[in-house]
C-alpha cells in the first residue's frame, strides 16, 4: 500500500504504537505488523482539487488520535470522524495550522483566524481570554515554555506572547453583570463589606451596593470618602473631607456633636474607629484626634497640634487594640502610642526613643505611615519605606523592603489574616505575603487586574473575598483561585559594555569566559536578564560585585550594574532575578571580572623595583659606613683628648660628691631623729589629751555621784539634827532610811573605783571556789526585789534546769556582776516592765541572761558599751544615776574568770545582757 499524496502535513504516534500520517488526501496509518493502512477521508469521495481531505495537523494523546482540517477540527475514534464544535454561530470552521498539547487537559490550536483552546477530557470549546483579541491572524506555530509562557508564531504578523489572565480577579461586572454601577468607571477610595451590602466610596459619592438585588443608591456629598465603620446597631459611619455621616434606618445625615464639642474647624475626617464599647475615634486632617463617646457626649483629644509641627501633617489611619493602646499612623511624624488609661503618649519614628520595662520603641524606616493594623498581637505597620512587622509579645521587629521581595516599599495599605498572610496595596499593585515561604508574590493589571495603582487603606474582607479600590474601579480577589508564577527564573548576563562598546552577546547556556579589563579600560556595565518571559517588565535583580559591594544591591529598572575605576585584582558578580510575581532564584555567580594592572603594577616589575630599592640602599649604606668609619677616627682621637679631662674632672667631682653624701647622711639621721622625736611628742600630746579628757569626765562623773548622795544625807542629817522631826515618827525613819540608802551608795561608788584600780595596777585577785550558779542567782533575784519594787518593775527567775550548775569562780565578785546586770535592767525598764533572769546550758558553759523591756541601746554607743565611765547619757542632767563603771567592770570580772560577755539589744524593743561560765561536772 502506497502513501494517498507525496504531500504529508504531519506525523503523530499514538500510545499502541501506532504512527499516523496526515496527508493532502486524508489521514493513513502504519503499524508495524499490518504496514500502511488505506487512507481514511474526511469527505468521502471528494476530489483531490478541493482540498476537503487534507490533514493539517495531528495530535496523538494516549490512543486517542485529534486531528486539524481546512474544515475544523476532528477525533478520529472507532474508524470514524468526530466533529469538534469552535464555533458557537453559523460562520465555518477555522483552518487547523498546529496543535499543541498543554497542562490541565487542554489543546492548544492555531488557526487562520486565530487562537483556540479545547478541553481535552469533555471535548468541547474552552473560551479564552487574552489571546482572543488575534482574531484573523494565522497561527502556524505554538510552543509552552518551562516558565508556562505561550508564544504564538504567525505567517506574516510577527512572534506574540500570552500571560493568561487569572480568574482570581473580578470586577463588579463579572459578579454583578446585571448592575448598572458595573459599568460606571470611578476611583474607588474606600470600601466596606458588611453582610448584605458593600459600601464604596468615591471623590465625590458614595455608593452602597445590594448583591441580592443587584441595585444600588448613590449619595452625593460633594468631597471625597476616606473611611468607613460600622458599629454594633449595624448603622454605617462615613468619614469624609467635609465631616462625618451617619446611615441608619435608610436615612443619611450629618453628625455635628464631636466637632462642636472639641471646638474643631476642621471637619476633615482621614479615618475613624469604633471600639466594643461603642466610643469613636475620628483622625483629623491636621488636629490630631478626637475621642467622642455618644451616651455621655464627651470627648477627649490628642495630638492636636500636628499641623503645627509639619504643614500638611495629618493622621492616615487609627488603630485600638484590645490592651486599650491607641495607635496613629501620621504623614509625617511616624506612629503614636497613646494610653487610653493613663493618657501617656509614645512617639514612634526613624529615631526611636529609648525603650525601657513599660515602653518599647519601635524603629521606623520613614516617619510617613499609611495604615497601622494587628492580627494577633502582631502590628502590621505600612510606611513609605516598607513594612514593620512588630511582635508585641516578644518585642522584635522586621523590615521587608525591595531587598525582601517587595515589588514597591511605598504600602499604601494592608490587610492582614489568619496564618500571617499579608495583602499590601500599593501604587504598582498588589503583594501577597505567603507565610509559609515568607516571600512577597506580586499582581498587577497584567495579571488580570482591573488596575494597577491601587489607593490608599481601600481593601475589605469577608470570608471569602478580598474587595480593593483602585484609580480604575473596585479590584474582587478571590484566593482560592489565586495562581502565582513559583518558578524560579535564572539569572544570566545579557550584555556587557565595557567603555560604552558593547561587545558580543554570549548564548544563554553558555558560560560568559573570564572578563578582562585593560589597565586602558576604566568602566564596565553588566546588563541582565532573566528567563522568564510572563512579565518581564516585572522582573527584579539584586546583584553584589563580590570585593566591592558590602551588601546586595537592588538594580534599576535598566537591570544593569555599572562600575568605574575599579582596582586590579578578580570579582565574582554574584546575580539573582524573580520573576513576575517577585520569587526569586538562588544567588548564583553570572561572571568573573579580571582588572589587570597597569605595567607598573605587575608583579615582575615591582619586584624588579624592590630589588634595584634594595641595591640602591646597599651602596647608600656602604658608602655611610666609609663616611661613618672616617668621621669616628676622628672623634676617637677627640674623645680621647677629652677623656684625659674629664677623668680629671671626676676625680674631683668623686671628692666634692663623697664630702656631700658624708654631710647629707649625716643631716639625713638628724632629720630622722627629729622626726622621731616630733612623733613621739605628738603621740605623748594625744596621749595628754585623751587623758585630760577622761580626768574631766571623770571628775564630772565622781562629783556627780558624790554631790548627789552627799546632798541627800545633808539634807537628812541636818533635818534630825534640828529636831524638824520628831523621833520614832514614820518621816524620821524615812530620813534614817534615806541616809543610809545614800552612804551605801558612796560605799558603792568608793568600791568600783578601787576595783578599777586594782585592775589598772593588776593587783586584782579572785577567791574561787565551786559553788551553784542557779543558787546564788536566786539569791540575786531576792536581794534585788526590793530594788524592783522601788521602780515598779517585776523582777522574775526563769530557771528550768533541775541539776546544779556548778561552776569554778569567785562567788562575790559573780554576785557582783548579777546585781550589777539586774540593777541596771531594773534601772532601764518603764514602770510595770519586766525583767526575766534565765539560766542555760550551751555545751561546757553556762549562760546567765538578764532581759529587759526598755529603751534598747543606741546604735552609735554599742561600740563603747564596756568602756570605763561610758554612758548613753554622759551629761550631768543625766536622767539615770550611775558611774558608767559598772559594765566596765563586769567585763573585767568575767574575763578575769576566763568567761564571756555581751548583749544583744534593739532600740524600743529592749536588751539582754549575758554572761558564760566553765560548767564543771560534780
Amino acid at each position: 500500500m502506497a502513501l494517498a499524496h507525496p504531500r504529508v502535513w504531519s506525523l503523530s504516534q499514538t500510545a499502541d504504537g501506532t504512527l499516523w500520517i496526515g496527508t493532502s488526501a486524508g489521514l493513513q496509518a502504519w503499524r508495524s505488523s499490518t504496514g500502511l493502512t488505506e487512507v481514511y477521508e474526511l469527505v468521502a469521495g471528494a476530489d483531490t482539487f478541493s482540498r476537503n481531505n487534507e490533514i493539517r495537523a495531528l495530535l496523538a494523546i494516549d490512543n486517542t488520535i485529534w486531528i486539524g482540517s481546512r474544515n475544523g477540527l476532528f477525533i478520529y475514534e472507532n474508524n470514524s470522524f468526530i466533529p469538534v464544535q469552535l464555533k458557537h454561530d453559523t460562520s465555518p470552521e477555522p483552518i487547523i495550522n498546529v496543535l499543541k498539547k498543554s497542562g490541565n487537559n487542554q489543546i492548544l490550536l492555531g488557526s487562520y483566524d486565530g487562537f483556540y483552546r479545547v478541553d481535552s477530557e469533555n471535548r468541547h470549546y474552552i473560551s479564552s481570554s487574552g489571546v482572543t483579541a488575534l482574531d484573523n491572524v494565522n497561527i502556524r506555530s505554538i510552543i509552552e515554555d518551562n516558565s508556562g509562557v505561550l508564544w504564538l508564531g504567525t505567517r506574516e504578523s510577527g512572534l506574540y506572547r500570552s500571560n493568561n489572565a487569572s480568574a482570581a480577579f473580578q470586577t463588579l461586572a463579572d459578579i454583578l453583570p446585571n448592575l448598572a454601577l458595573a459599568q460606571k468607571p470611578f476611583t474607588v477610595t474606600s470600601v466596606l463589606k458588611t453582610k448584605d451590602a458593600i459600601w464604596l466610596g468615591g471623590t465625590e459619592s458614595v455608593y452602597l451596593i445590594e448583591p441580592t438585588s443587584q441595585s444600588f443608591q448613590e449619595f452625593k456629598l460633594g468631597s471625597r470618602i476616606n473611611a468607613f465603620a460600622q458599629d454594633a446597631d449595624n448603622s454605617v459611619f462615613i468619614a469624609t473631607d467635609n465631616g462625618l455621616y451617619q446611615y441608619k434606618h435608610q436615612i443619611l445625615h450629618t453628625i455635628d456633636a464631636p466637632f462642636k464639642i472639641a471646638n474643631a474647624a476642621n471637619r476633615n475626617v482621614r479615618d475613624i474607629v469604633i471600639d466594643e464599647q461603642g466610643t469613636f475615634y475620628l483622625g483629623l486632617w491636621g488636629q490630631g484626634v478626637i475621642e467622642w463617646q455618644p451616651e455621655a457626649n464627651t470627648v477627649r483629644q490628642w495630638l492636636t497640634n500636628l499641623r503645627q509641627q509639619d504643614m500638611g501633617n495629618t493622621v492616615q489611619n487609627l488603630l485600638v487594640t484590645a490592651d486599650q493602646q491607641l495607635w496613629v499612623a501620621t504623614r509625617y511624624s511616624g506612629l503614636f502610642q497613646i494610653d487610653l488609661n493613663s493618657g501617656v503618649i509614645q512617639q514612634h519614628s526613624t529615631e526611636p526613643q529609648q525603650s525601657t520595662e513599660q515602653q518599647h520603641s519601635i524603629k521606623l524606616p520613614h516617619n510617613e505611615v499609611h495604615c497601622i493594623k494587628e492580627y494577633q498581637q502582631t502590628l502590621a505597620i505600612c510606611t513609605k519605606q516598607g513594612i514593620v512587622l512588630y511582635d508585641r509579645k516578644l518585642h522584635k521587629q522586621t523590615l521587608y523592603n525591595e531587598k525582601e521581595g517587595l515589588i514597591d516599599a511605598n504600602i499604601l495599605g494592608l490587610l492582614q489574616q489568619e496564618n500571617q498572610t499579608i495583602w499590601a496595596l500599593s501604587a504598582s499593585g498588589l503583594s501577597f505575603r505567603d507565610a509559609q515561604t515568607n516571600s512577597f508574590i506580586h499582581y498587577n493589571r497584567n495579571d488580570g487586574m482591573l488596575g494597577t495603582e491601587l489607593n490608599s487603606n481601600a481593601v475589605a474582607a469577608d470570608d471569602n473575598l478580598l474587595y480593593i479600590g483602585s484609580i480604575n474601579g473596585l479590584i474582587i480577589v478571590n484566593p482560592a483561585l489565586l495562581q502565582s508564577n513559583r518558578r524560579a527564573p535564572k539569572p544570566v548576563l545579557a550584555a556587557l559594555t565595557i567603555d560604552h562598546e558593547n561587545l558580543q552577546v554570549m548564548p544563554f547556556q553558555q558560560d560568559w569566559p573570564v572578563i578582562e579589563l585593560t589597565q586602558q579600560q576604566h568602566t564596565i556595565n553588566f546588563e541582565f536578564s532573566a528567563l522568564d518571559f510572563h512579565d518581564p517588565a516585572r522582573n527584579q535583580f539584586h546583584y553584589k560585585l563580590q570585593g566591592v559591594d558590602q551588601d546586595w544591591v537592588v538594580a534599576d529598572k535598566r537591570n544593569s550594574a555599572f562600575y568605574a575605576n575599579l582596582p586590579p585584582g578578580e570579582y565574582a558578580l554574584w546575580l539573582t532575578a524573580s520573576n513576575n510575581h517577585g520569587v526569586f532564584s538562588a544567588p548564583e555567580v553570572s561572571a568573573r571580572l579580571k582588572v589587570l594592572p597597569h605595567w607598573w603594577q605587575q608583579s615582575w616589575v615591582i619586584y624588579l623595583a624592590i630589588l634595584l630599592s634594595i641595591l640602591v640602599l646597599g651602596l647608600i649604606h656602604r658608602y655611610r659606613l666609609r663616611h661613618i668609619r672616617h668621621i669616628n677616627r676622628l672623634l676617637q682621637v677627640a674623645v680621647d683628648t677629652k677623656a684625659k679631662a674629664q677623668l680629671v674632672l671626676e676625680t674631683r667631682v668623686a671628692e666634692r660628691t663623697h664630702a656631700l653624701e658624708e654631710s647629707s647622711m649625716t643631716l639625713s639621721l638628724r632629720s630622722k631623729q627629729l622626726e622621731k622625736s616630733l612623733a613621739a611628742l605628738a603621740t605623748k600630746n594625744e596621749e595628754l589629751k585623751r587623758l585630760d579628757k577622761l580626768k574631766d569626765e571623770f571628775v564630772a562623773t565622781v562629783s556627780h555621784e558624790l554631790r548627789t548622795p552627799l546632798t541627800a544625807i545633808r539634807g537628812a542629817v541636818g533635818l534630825l539634827a534640828q529636831n524638824v522631826i520628831k523621833a520614832d515618827s514614820p518621816a524620821y525613819k524615812n530620813m534614817l532610811t534615806t541616809a543610809q540608802l545614800n552612804s551605801e551608795r558612796l560605799a558603792q561608788l568608793i568600791n568600783d573605783l578601787l576595783d578599777l584600780q586594782k585592775f589598772a595596777a593588776g593587783t586584782f585577785t579572785l577567791s574561787r571556789n565551786i559553788f551553784d550558779l542557779a543558787q546564788l542567782a536566786q539569791q540575786a533575784v531576792h536581794a534585788m526585789q526590793p530594788y524592783a519594787d522601788r521602780y515598779s518593775v517585776q523582777l522574775y527567775l526563769n530557771d528550768d534546769n533541775d541539776a546544779k550548775l556548778l561552776v569554778n569562780a569567785d562567788s562575790l565578785r559573780i554576785r557582783q556582776v548579777m546585781d550589777n546586770l539586774i540593777s541596771n535592767a531594773i534601772k532601764f525598764s518603764p514602770e510595770q516592765g519586766l525583767v526575766t533572769v534565765q539560766l542555760f546550758v550551751e555545751q561546757s558553759y553556762v549562760k546567765l541572761q538578764v532581759e529587759d523591756q526598755g529603751s534598747g541601746i543606741p546604735e552609735a554607743f554599742r561600740a563603747h558599751i564596756f568602756q570605763n565611765f561610758s554612758q548613753a547619757d554622759g551629761s550631768d542632767s543625766r536622767a539615770k544615776e550611775g558611774t558608767g563603771l559598772g559594765l566596765a567592770i563586769c567585763k573585767k570580772i568575767i574575763i578575769n574568770h576566763q568567761g564571756q560577755i555581751g548583749f544583744n539589744s534593739e532600740v524600743g524593743r529592749g536588751s539582754q545582757f549575758w554572761f558564760k561560765l566553765a560548767l564543771i561536772s560534780e
